[in-house]
């Protein structure tokens, strides 16, 4: 079941220690600005266990690639979730943290159960007097950073909940932007099973059980001083559900057949380097199995796009505003050069100059799959 969302108090928890001069750019796999509703994902009231939000490797590619010490890190300085107690005067305990792929999982996508990447708490939500259901922002600074996310194969933010045989009526569930019933998000799903798994619930109460769906995605993510892109989907007004461009699942897999024409927006965001100029590039096709290091070039960080495929055009250019961010549509709906769909995959990566330094420095990659 999925208990409608009925309030939301925030609250933050800071875990000492902090990176000083380095600010955080967020991460966040959902549609941030939409929600419709809390849910634990497929692990039930009676299990205890974990519910995952998968960061798909053939979307993102050198997640928060940093510089420390002349060497590529790829840098997680803070965990974030919203989760919801359906009973605010019960105290409920939680842990966050990250999870590793299970290679030896095929087909794939699946976390590795006995993979923890890291793991914090477990925490407990604040002792209120509201009897009815209490929602809780949590953010968690790392006193020291953590330096080893995966660069190129798939990594799950998670929220570890407790077991409450009162679900609905008492519990811990987490805030999700779904696109079935009552939808908030809208990427192109053609058919069921046409694009893998992205959350997935492991039921802890014994041997682990791993399950995945693909109908929603789970606030759970994360933060770091790396720069960060985004693709998103300028949707059709009459048909978009919420704000336009679309930065959730509908960025990733958007519609750009005849029916809805889905266009491209990029999202550039560093607030370590504000006024700098963003250029974007990109290919046809996937990431480079392989990233090119660019240091010979004193560039910060790798290149996630095969070299020899690069299209001699810069997608979004642009100078980054005093927060560090630039946005820019560079083909609004209707976009008629991917009608009839079936683009498959397209791939890019953003450089900003920060020419009073000076520094080059690359975002992420990101990608979206069109069917």
């Amino acid at each position: 079941m999925h208990p409608r969302i009925t309030a939301v108090i925030p609250s933050a928890l800071g875990l000492l220690g902090s990176l000083a001069a380095q600010s955080v750019n967020q991460f966040q796999i959902p549609e941030g600005r939409n929600t419709n509703f809390t849910a634990r994902a497929d692990l039930l009231g009676s299990a205890a266990g974990d519910v995952c939000q998968r960061y798909p490797s053939e979307l993102f590619d050198e997640v928060f690639q940093t510089v420390v010490s002349g060497a590529v890190v790829h840098r997680v300085s803070t965990l974030y979730v919203i989760n919801q107690d359906q009973s605010g005067i019960t105290l409920e305990s939680f842990t966050v943290g990250l999870i590793g792929d299970d290679p030896l999982v095929s087909p794939g996508p699946s976390p590795d159960p006995a993979r923890d990447l890291l793991r914090l708490g477990p925490f407990r939500t604040p002792s209120t007097t509201v009897t009815g259901p209490v929602a809780w922002f949590w953010s968690f600074a790392l006193s020291t950073p953590f330096d080893a996310l995966p660069a190129k194969s798939d990594f799950f933010a998670v929220c570890g909940l407790p077991a409450n045989a009162a679900w609905t009526a008492d519990g811990l569930s987490i805030h999700m932007s779904g696109w079935t019933v009552n939808p908030v998000d809208d990427p192109y799903v053609p058919a069921l099973g046409a694009h893998p798994d992205i959350v997935f619930t492991i039921d802890r109460s014994g041997t682990p059980i791993v399950i995945g769906r693909f109908d929603r995605t789970q606030k759970i993510w994360i933060g770091g001083p790396g720069a960060l892109m985004r693709v998103g989907a300028d949707i059709d007004p009459l048909v978009a559900r919420g704000s336009n461009p679309n930065w959730g699942a509908a960025g990733m897999y958007p519609d750009q057949n005849p029916s809805r024409l889905d266009g491209v927006a990029f999202s550039i965001i560093d607030a370590n380097l504000p006024n700098a100029t963003c250029g974007t590039i990109g290919v046809f096709g996937r990431f480079a199995p392989i990233s090119t290091s660019l240091a010979a070039f004193f560039v910060e960080g790798n290149l996630s796009l095969p070299l020899s495929a690069i299209l001699p055009v810069s997608f979004a250019f642009g100078t980054m505003g005093p927060a560090g961010g630039w946005r820019q549509t560079t083909f609004p709906f209707p976009n008629n050069w991917g009608a009839g769909g079936n683009l498959g995959f397209m791939s890019f990566q953003s450089v900003l100059l920060d020419f009073t330094v000076p520094r080059v420095v690359m975002t992420n990659g990101a990608a979206f799959h069109a069917l």
